[in-house]
């Protein structure tokens, strides 16, 4: 549904705990569900996450190949 060169950004919590929410994704997982068809542009650490997400979100951003 987005076009080639649109963008896909925002927040992606990374966990690997079964239950939730929230529902997590290793990251190498969602670099095998994007990377077929997106190009990683921006991935940066989140630095000001409240407590239960700590360490544990990413801003990124991929465009559509």
């Amino acid at each position: 549904m987005l076009a080639p060169g649109g963008l896909l950004a925002g927040y992606f919590y990374f966990d690997d705990l079964p239950k939730g929410p929230p529902f997590g994704i290793a990251r190498d997982e969602l670099d095998a569900l994007l990377a077929p068809g997106f190009d990683c542009i921006a991935d940066e650490a989140v630095e000001d996450s409240i407590p239960v997400f700590l360490g544990k979100e990413g801003w990124m951003v991929w465009r559509r190949r």
